[in-house]
């Protein structure tokens, strides 16, 4: 036989077994990732361990592989044809060995899907001499076994019924999960997948592979994306939200809430201390959360809880903004709510947000993006299935409902965080990004009058309110957190009126914050520098006019306002010694990043060389994407610098200039350098950071008898499940921290409290 020829096969063969290597690459890519490490973690994490792991890769591998033959052995038998076309051209030797061949690839293809159980378990070794054993095999059959060993793998009629049957059970198996989340937990995120593959590689192959060859057609696989990509430059399923043209308004024209602004909220707010006859500092609190998936939600909200729980309680009563992207907008709405409903019980508050987050929310995604979305993309509302980034919105309230006993996922936004007087509520802001303009989307019930023009807010136009007016809290957090392919862009709707009537239009499509900024830090920058200038009108006396507000009363509390900035970073590798040119985590100098880059000291400080490729992979291909990626992180860090230089040269005139009105009024002569008294210095604001990656570092360091036992943090991927391995860690680091103690202290004592043993 030629080299031409068996090309000509072997070609052949791969286009007609092309979704058994395509689902073969999936669950490699898949299992290999972070994501699927951490899912393999959660796997062991559960009593049972490796029978665990075998009852959630086997069972499906198993399912995989049979799939792989069967429809191998029925696709070979369908194209026979033309494989003895191409035959016709060589000896009778080498017409068996073709015949047996277009057998032997989908048994091969079977081999390689159960062995990656293998080389999980077993590691890369085991993985080899599966390979090698069954190429072997292979050999030793063709060559020395009578043909009568041979021959049951030729029957493609039995191959088909079983190929049926494995279809019926993947179909059970899949329909199972969707209607019931928790067998689909139980399951596993990648056992359901591994089962979803299974579905569709053999009803796809069945009708767009055998039939086709049985009629002496081509291989129509092609059509596949073709179809899917003609129906939708037709119509967009995302449309949001997603609303039946005949549900009933939540809410009349006069009953319409927009966001509020930053004085009226501040009024709202701070109505809470004027019973006070205390003249001491009321320090507000101002939270970023960066973004990171359940990490970043497990993170922020685990932070905040230590926090409040070695506060009794009082930290969340004193945050008085909160800003968050994709994860940390999770996290910090899980923590003010779980604040909210338990206010005098923090270790109830912390025990709600681990049972919540702890849970695995990828797999029921995954379940319905593999299963249900295929049909939804296609056919819409016509499909009779829901879309995943609903059922996604569905599970976090059943979740919390069931932990908390309080339906707040459901409730509207504008209703949970609405600015009432008397009711004092925080700024709650959640970071979107604007696919149309790459601009910031921002969800808040208070925002900035003046921002810069990296800013849209659909809560505040005419044409939105109709739209986002009844959104509810679920919907809000997943606009901030919509990472496409996970979830997909929600295409915002609006009504414009025009002569001949209102007619619907794109307002624009709206993906993960992240894409903007991963910080979510340009809000708190934005409303941070509102309330540096009403507290300086404040104590200068001077006249602020807004309707709605009484300034006279306001002003004295006002004037007492400290401000605290707060950012949550959960980038585990974000660390000196690990990322190049970071920015400042102390208050008070430019440390680490600032200064060259020195390989040597990073090595020395935790780097792994390893970590550090020899040579780009795949650059030109890889090169748009990884850049995607790390300029989020860069215009995170970017972010951080300005809003902590923001804060650090607002203290320092408000020092000086505290300095100066202190020696006028005792008529002191003011002499250059100008010392600061104590009494200027302790009024200051101040910037702090929580950073995983760093309170990671320092835990390495510690004595070993504090020091939380545990896997590298970089272990800990993005997505929407976390093992209970990398739950106890990073709970472990919240409450082993000198970070998290020192703000403790700090604020217990401004507050006039005695540290809590």
């Amino acid at each position: 036989m030629t080299i031409g020829t068996f090309l000509r096969v072997l070609l052949r063969l791969l286009s007609w077994n092309i979704l058994s290597l395509f689902g073969l690459c999936l669950i490699l890519l898949g299992i290999s990732s972070g994501q699927g490490q951490e899912l393999l973690r959660l796997a062991h994490d559960h009593p049972g361990g490796v029978i665990r792991t075998l009852n959630t890769l086997l069972l499906p591998l198993l399912l995989f592989s049979t799939t792989c033959v069967c429809v191998g052995v029925v696709i070979g038998h369908a194209g026979a044809s033309q494989l003895t076309m191409i035959a016709a051209e060589t000896d009778a030797q080498v017409r068996n060995v073709l015949s047996l061949g277009r057998f032997v690839a989908p048994w091969f293809l079977g081999a390689i899907a159960f062995s990656v159980l293998a080389l999980q378990l077993g590691g890369f070794a085991w993985f080899l001499k599966l390979s090698l054993a069954f190429a072997i095999t292979v050999a030793v059959i063709n060559r020395y076994a009578p043909r009568n060993w041979i021959r049951p793998l030729q029957k493609p009629k039995l191959a088909g019924f079983i190929a049926l049957a494995v279809l019926l059970v993947a179909t059970t198996w899949s329909v199972t999960c969707v209607h019931s989340p928790t067998f689909g937990r139980h399951v596993g995120t990648i056992g359901v997948a591994i089962v979803a593959i299974s579905l569709w590689v053999n009803a796809l192959s069945l009708i767009f592979v055998v039939l086709p060859l049985r009629h002496r057609l081509p291989n129509l696989v092609l059509v596949i994306p073709f179809l899917w990509f003609g129906i939708s430059l037709l119509h967009d399923p995302n449309v949001w939200p997603r609303r039946r043209a005949d549900a009933p308004k939540t809410q009349t024209a006069d009953q319409r809430v927009s966001s509020s602004i930053i004085l009226r909220a501040l009024a709202s707010y701070l109505s809470q201390y004027k019973s006070e006859a205390s003249q001491k500092p009321i320090q507000l609190y101002l939270v970023s959360a960066e973004g990171g998936g359940i990490r970043a939600a497990y993170w922020t909200a685990r932070t905040l809880a230590e926090l409040n729980e070695h506060t009794e309680g009082q930290f969340s009563r004193h945050v008085f903004v909160y800003s968050g992207v994709s994860g940390g907008s999770l996290g910090i709405t899980v923590f003010e709510d779980a604040a909210r409903e338990d206010p005098d019980d923090p270790q109830q508050v912390r025990h709600n947000i681990e049972v919540f987050l702890g849970r695995d929310y990828l797999a029921p995604l995954i379940n319905r993006l593999l299963v249900t979305e295929p049909l939804w993309q296609v056919l819409g509302r016509f499909s009779g299935v829901i879309p995943r980034d609903v059922a996604f919105e569905r599970q976090l309230n059943s979740d919390w409902l069931n932990v908390s006993r309080s339906d707040f996922f459901a409730r509207r936004f504008t209703d949970t965080y609405g600015v009432r007087v008397g009711s004092p509520r925080p700024i709650m802001a959640l970071n979107a990004t604007n696919v149309e303009t790459g601009k910031r989307i921002i969800i808040t019930n208070a925002a900035p009058t003046i921002v810069n023009t990296d800013f849209l807010m659909p809560l505040d136009l005419d044409e939105m309110r109709d739209t986002v007016g009844d959104v509810s809290v679920a919907e809000a957090v997943h606009l901030s957190a919509r990472f496409p392919f996970v979830s997909p862009p929600a295409s915002v709707q609006m009504t414009v009126s025009t002569k001949v009537g209102a007619t619907t239009r794109l307002w624009g499509r709206a993906v993960d914050g992240g894409y903007f900024d991963n910080s979510a830090g340009l809000f708190i920058r934005d409303v941070f520098e509102e309330l540096l200038q009403l507290r300086t009108y404040a104590r200068r006396d001077q006249r602020v006019s807004q309707a709605g507000v009484d300034w006279d009363n306001m002003r004295p509390l006002v004037a007492r306002l400290r401000f605290h900035v707060l950012v949550i970073r959960n980038d585990p590798t974000a660390v000196w010694g690990r990322q190049v040119d970071d920015y400042p985590t102390v208050v008070g100098e430019i440390t680490r990043g600032s200064q060259p880059f020195d390989l040597s000291a990073a090595l020395g400080n935790g780097l792994r060389i390893s970590k550090i490729p020899r040579i780009a992979r795949l650059s030109e291909l890889l090169s748009p994407p990884e850049t995607m990626l790390a300029t989020r992180d860069a215009r995170a860090a970017a972010t951080r610098r300005s809003l902590w230089e923001t804060v650090t040269r607002s203290s320092g005139d408000l020092g000086f200039q505290c300095e100066i009105e202190k020696r006028v009024l005792s008529g002191q002569p003011i002499k250059l350098p100008i010392g600061y008294s104590a009494q200027c210095v302790a009024d200051n604001d101040d910037y702090q950071e929580i950073s995983l990656a760093d309170i990671a570092l320092d835990n390495e360091h510690d004595d070993p008898g504090k020091r939380c036992a545990s896997p590298p943090v970089e272990s800990i991927a993005l997505g929407w499940a976390l093992s209970t391995e990398s739950q106890e860690t990073m709970s472990c680091l919240a409450r082993n921290n000198q970070v998290l103690k020192d703000l403790e202290a700090n604020f217990l004592s401004q507050n006039g409290q005695p540290q809590l043993k």
